[in-house]
């Protein structure tokens, strides 16, 4: 077995910026379209994730040894055809669902029209209620399992659902209907400037951000994306340790060198999202912007981003969507906390998890940490 790719020097200056600041013009850099959170090539952009008014660049910048670029990039093609294949698979699958099955067709053309919005990078107009594949059962024949046809079907409409979540970093699902009820909910508190923290590609941002309308006394609400993209970046190096391996294992008697005498190249790998994100740990972004702004948006946190809420003033509020309650995470991660709730018809509100099966909890309410 190949031995772990030497990061510090195959993989050794990695960032993320926005394309509005990427540097131009190097003439030893090569420039690769992704989809979050696996890096794509862009043989076939227009067809992956067509360039809207929508979308932002993520740019992750990685100098690669020169004989490991060709390679690199041919792995990430490869990516991006099984993926664009997989995509209108699972399209075809609904629209087929919705045509046999009469009593359920609402639900598959739901699932579609989501998936459909994902793909091309825009916020769905609305969700199904249940992302669940409905109807899977598994027949018994001769003492095995077996599926029928149309089983197999929804088991691969199943295994597609769950990729294709997890690669549009659609984890909490979000649209315009239930945006537009957020804002008005937040306006009612007077919140107009919305932070969110560990944002992902984007999509409760790009969802709440509105214009307003002056002639209706409608304020703008606007919003404020970080994320570290430690995602994305652990996302490009697995990648890359597996180009890394299937070239040790081609060339057995001429490894790909670490030498410090070994040639580089610069690869551009850009990362789409619905809406600007600065790349910055969640404690940064509480320092940097939690005066100038009026609520804190945090979403299905992981652990250091639930922990940052601490640096939260705690005379302002904190939306919070997730499987459990804020207070049920904090004992679990055995932190003390005070919680103030808000009055607000947010605390009622319940989104269905987007694998299905499961709710996330919306709260509202002003917490300070103890000890």
């Amino acid at each position: 077995m190949a031995s772990p790719i030497d990061t510090k020097k195959t993989f050794d200056e990695t960032s993320v910026v926005h394309k509005d600041v990427q540097q131009k013009g190097k003439a030893n850099s090569k420039e690769v379209h992704a989809t979050p959170p696996l890096p794509m090539c862009n043989s076939d952009v227009s067809s992956s994730h067509p360039k809207t008014k929508n979308l932002h660049d993520r740019v992750i910048t990685i100098r690669l040894q020169s004989e490991l670029v060709e390679p690199f990039l041919k792995d990430i093609e490869e990516k991006l055809t099984r993926e664009n294949s997989e995509k209108k698979e699972l399209l075809t699958i609904c629209e087929k669902l919705e045509k046999k099955k009469p009593d359920e067709c609402e639900h598959y053309r739901k699932k579609s029209s989501m998936f459909d919005s994902l793909f091309h990078f825009k916020v769905p107009e609305e969700t199904p209620d249940d992302l669940n594949v409905k109807g899977f059962l598994t027949v018994k024949d001769m003492g095995k399992s077996v599926l029928s046809d149309e089983n197999r079907e929804l088991e691969r409409l199943s295994i597609l659902i769950h990729k294709y979540i997890i690669e549009s970093q659609f984890y909490t699902p979000i649209d315009k209907t239930k945006a537009t009820y957020i804002r008005k909910e937040l306006r009612k508190i007077g919140c107009h400037k919305i932070l969110e923290i560990g944002a992902g590609a984007g999509w409760f941002a790009a969802a709440l951000s509105h214009n307003g309308n002056r002639s209706k006394g409608i304020p703008a609400t606007t919003v404020t994306a970080t994320d570290s993209n430690k995602e994305i970046k652990d996302n490009t190096i697995a990648i890359l340790e597996e180009t890394t391996t299937k070239a040790k294992s081609r060339h057995k008697e001429q490894q790909p060198s670490c030498s410090s005498s070994q040639s580089y190249q610069t690869v551009n790998l850009n990362f789409p999202s619905v809406h600007q994100i600065e790349e910055i740990d969640a404690d940064a972004s509480i320092k940097k912007y939690a005066e100038s702004h009026d609520i804190l948006l945090v979403t299905s946190p992981k652990g250091d981003v639930f922990k940052a809420i601490k640096e939260w003033p705690s005379e302002k509020p904190v939306l919070y969507i997730d499987e459990d309650k804020f207070r049920k995470t904090a004992e679990k991660m055995k932190l003390k906390v005070s919680i103030e709730p808000v009055k607000s018809n947010l605390n009622s509100l319940l989104i269905c998890d987007s694998w299905g099966g499961r709710v996330y909890l919306t709260e509202i309410f002003k917490a300070k940490f103890l000890g």
